[in-house]
Order: structure tokens, then C-alpha cells, then sequence
């Protein structure tokens, strides 16, 4: 089966980009035997007029322009309809919406969204209200053009049939898995006491408000004002350690000794902490039950799909505050059985579906069933 895999953004073939699902994505169908041609990455190079109304849009807001030019969504177009022309796949893969905007094509398309801009900007607003329009109605044919939609949780599903009312029949919702190479994971993962006097916490996270790393500092100080030694430590951003926090900074998966260091962490660790105010899906939690290490997370975003609560970490109310996080660790401090069963029940939840092989298996069928729908539609 021949796809064309249509990155336009980010590069399938490196690791760290895109936070490294393209890789993983071009991986397991690769893995599947699907013969594979990719188009792009490109620079988005702007136009002068788009250029000039940029700048001017930031004289008088404070708010963000269209992530991406019109040149580009064209450009894009023009370079994935002179692939198919030239490839003549069976159906096309993509998982962003640059290369639909403006594609005019018969072929099947496969697009992965891990959540719609409709709920992502009620989330979190940071489009003025022009931009924000132009960029909805780009997604919405991006959508129209797709036979199948890919989404990394039952929160972007219900804005996929509620907004945008794309049936159900063509959303699957696939909840996103570790970015982790398999081959690195640990096979088995042991039983792993908690001990109240030295107790490890780890967060993940480049940006230390819109991922709640504040809340997860002040989780420690409540911890530590119970009695309970918590140590936090902080991958992915920089700034000024503290008596009971470290921040380690940004790990580059791509380099072998980096990627180590990062995975060390997740032994290291007996709760990941995840307290975002802004959340697609939040990869960082499969990656972390990928060492039997519970989320403790709370329901923005996608979060609750991501995390199973009570299976793979605790859901906490969106909004909860440092308390209630310090709470959900006391509680399985002060239960060590439930503790061990909650690590067995995350890593089963990993090998179930957290991870590439199960959810290439599922893309590569979504990949199948739209050509062969294509194929009989031509036939009748």
C-alpha cells in the first residue's frame, strides 16, 4: 500500500520534532510495510502583504496573528498535489491541517488532529477574534476534506461531532501514546514502595505557567509541612533550584546520552505531577506508564483520556488546586497496596494502547479501510 505522508511542518524522520509523534507515526507504518513518500517539511515564507498586516496586527493587539501564512496553506497544496501526481498514492496521511486547506485531490486522507482549535482557544484564548475566524474556517475544510479523523481524546471528539459534525463513524479517538523508543521501555517493571521520607515526584514541561509547575511546587511545601520528604524534579525547563526542586532542563531525545539521562528520570520517579492549565493530550503521561509511574493530572484538556483514573494515575477536577494534589499522594502514602496496584494497572494500560505498536496497528487499519472504501466506490 502506497502512502504519502504530507508533514509540511515537521520532519517524520527526527525525532524531537513536533515532540516526536511524527517520527513515531512514520515508524509504525514503515513497520507495517507501507511504502512511504513524504512531502515536505517547508518554511512558511509569508507574503510581504501578509508580512506588512502582521506587523500591523500586533501594533493594535495583544492577541496572536494565524499560526501559518495563506502562502504556505497554498504552497502546501501545490507541493502534496505534485506528490500525488507524481507517487499516485492509495490514500494520504498528514497530521496537520496546512496541506488540506487548500488540497484538491480524489485520494482518501487519513488526518490526525490530537485536539480541534475550537476547544484549545476556549481553553486557552490567544488568536484575536479575525485570526481566530480564518484559522476555524481552515480546520473546518481540513476536516470536510479528511475520511477519517484521528483525535487523542473523547474531549476533542465531542467538539468534532458537536461543532464541526464530522459522524462518528469517521473520528477515532486514540489516546496519544509515549514518545519513547519500545526498544528502551523496560520489559517488566517491579513493585516500587513508597517511602515518606524520601519521596519522588517529577514533572515535565517546557513552560512553567501553562503547565502548572507552580501547583507542583506548592505541592511539595504542603507535603513537606505533612511530614512526607518530597523531592521535585523538574524536566524541560530552567530556573533557580530550591531546597526540595531541581530543574534539570530541556533532554534532546535525539542525542543517545540525553535520552538516557531522561529516561532515568522516570525510574527515578514514584508520581508524575502534571498540574497543566493547557493541555491537547499530554504526552508526557504515556511515557511515564511506560515505567509503571502513575499521573497525577487534573481534567483540562484531553488529560482525562490520556490518564484513566484510578488505572494510570488520578484525574483530579480541572482547576484543582496544590491541595488537592498533595492529597492524592498522601492517600497512596498512606495505602501501599493500592499504590503497587495502581503501578501494575498504568503499565498494563501502557502495553494495552500507550504505545506506537498498538496505535500503528489502528492507524495503519484507518489507512486501510479509506483506500479500500476508495477502491470499491471507483468499483461501483
Amino acid at each position: 500500500m502506497k502512502v504519502l505522508y504530507a508533514s509540511c511542518r515537521y520532519d517524520p524522520t527526527d525525532r524531537d520534532a513536533g515532540s516526536g509523534v511524527d517520527f513515531n507515526i512514520y515508524e509504525a507504518l514503515k513497520q507495517h510495510g507501507m511504502e512511504l513518500r513524504i512531502v515536505g517539511p517547508f518554511p512558511d515564507r509569508p507574503s510581504q502583504f501578509e508580512t506588512i498586516y502582521r506587523r500591523a496586527h500586533r501594533l493594535f493587539s495583544r492577541k496572536l496573528t494565524a499560526k501559518f501564512s495563506v502562502d504556505y496553506l497554498r504552497s502546501a497544496a501545490r507541493a502534496v498535489e505534485q506528490a500525488i501526481e507524481e507517487f499516485q498514492p492509495d490514500a494520504i496521511f498528514t497530521h496537520n491541517l496546512i496541506p488540506l486547506a487548500y488540497l484538491r485531490t480524489s485520494v482518501p486522507v487519513v488526518y490526525k488532529t490530537d485536539a480541534v482549535l475550537w476547544n484549545m482557544h476556549a481553553q486557552w484564548p490567544t488568536y484575536s477574534r479575525l485570526e481566530l475566524a480564518r484559522m476555524l474556517r481552515w480546520e473546518k475544510v481540513a476536516l470536510s476534506k479528511a475520511a477519517r479523523v484521528i483525535t487523542a481524546s473523547r474531549w476533542a471528539a465531542s467538539a468534532l461531532t458537536g461543532h464541526y459534525h464530522i459522524p462518528q463513524e469517521r473520528i477515532l479517538v486514540l489516546p496519544i501514546p509515549s514518545s519513547l523508543p519500545l526498544d528502551e521501555v523496560p520489559q517488566h517493571v517491579a513493585d516500587k514502595p513508597l517511602d515518606l521520607h524520601d519521596l519522588h515526584l517529577l514533572a515535565v514541561a517546557k513552560d512553567y505557567y501553562l503547565k502548572g509547575i507552580d501547583i507542583a511546587e506548592e505541592t511539595v511545601a504542603i507535603l513537606q509541612g505533612k511530614g512526607i520528604n518530597a523531592t521535585l524534579h523538574v524536566a524541560g525547563h530552567t530556573r533557580p533550584d530550591s531546597e526540595h526542586v531541581q530543574f534539570l532542563g530541556l533532554f534532546k531525545k535525539e542525542d543517545g546520552r540525553q535520552r538516557q539521562a531522561y529516561l532515568e528520570q522516570y525510574r527515578w520517579a514514584d508520581f508524575l505531577i502534571h498540574p497543566a492549565r493547557y493541555e491537547a493530550a499530554g504526552i508526557v503521561c504515556g511515557e511515564a506508564a511506560a515505567f509503571g509511574v502513575p499521573t497525577i493530572t487534573n481534567a483540562i484538556g484531553g488529560l482525562a483520556t490520556t490518564v484513566e483514573d484510578g488505572i494510570s494515575g488520578v484525574v483530579l477536577p480541572i482547576a484543582s488546586p496544590a491541595s488537592a494534589y498533595a492529597a492524592a499522594v498522601e492517600r497512596y502514602v498512606n495505602d501501599p497496596l493500592a499504590y503497587q496496584q495502581l503501578r501494575r494497572s498504568t503499565r498494563q494500560r501502557y502495553e494495552r494502547e500507550l504505545n506506537w505498536g498498538a496505535a500503528g496497528v489502528k492507524i495503519v487499519h484507518l489507512l486501510q479501510e479509506a483506500a479500500s472504501k476508495k477502491i470499491m466506490d471507483r468499483k461501483g
